[in-house]
């Protein structure tokens, strides 16, 4: 079975005979409609999703076994519930958890409004140049680490 191509131009028409194959699913949806690349490009937020939110979720299952570093985590014998129960029966426990939330309120109270009222404040600059200076020592830091 042919299919038949055809362009036409102001002088010429010309016509091309080519095969019409069947084309596997994976031709059909990503290569012939040509987005190919646009998932090429999401590719690198999912390997960075999988490997550094969904594969160290592997290590949580410390806190329900016996933990041996010769035997590592999935060599290890089950010991259920025992090391959740002992930190809520520890004396400081509820210390711990004060701590916890004080410390998470704390941030939040910082953490959330100070970038905002930063960014008002560089807008209220009226020297491009020295809001831009400010902007550069105020971001540096996260270029070092």
């Amino acid at each position: 079975m042919e299919q038949k191509t055809q362009w036409e131009t102001s002088a010429l028409t010309v016509t091309e005979k080519r095969p019409l194959k069947k084309k596997n699913f994976f031709y059909r949806y990503f290569v012939a409609r040509k987005i190919w690349q646009l998932y090429l490009l999401t590719l690198v937020p999912v390997v960075f999703v999988i490997v550094f939110a969904y594969l160290p979720m592997g290590g949580i299952l410390i806190a329900f076994k016996d933990f041996s570093i010769r035997k590592g985590i999935f060599g290890s014998q089950w010991a259920g519930l025992k090391y959740i129960h002992q930190l809520f029966n520890t004396p400081i426990f509820y210390e711990i958890l004060k701590n916890t939330v004080v410390l998470s309120l704390y941030s939040l109270i910082i953490g959330f409004p100070f970038p905002i009222i930063l960014a008002l404040a560089f807008n209220e600059f009226s020297h491009q140049r020295l809001k831009k200076i400010m902007q550069t020592i105020t971001f540096a830091p996260y270029f070092v680490d």
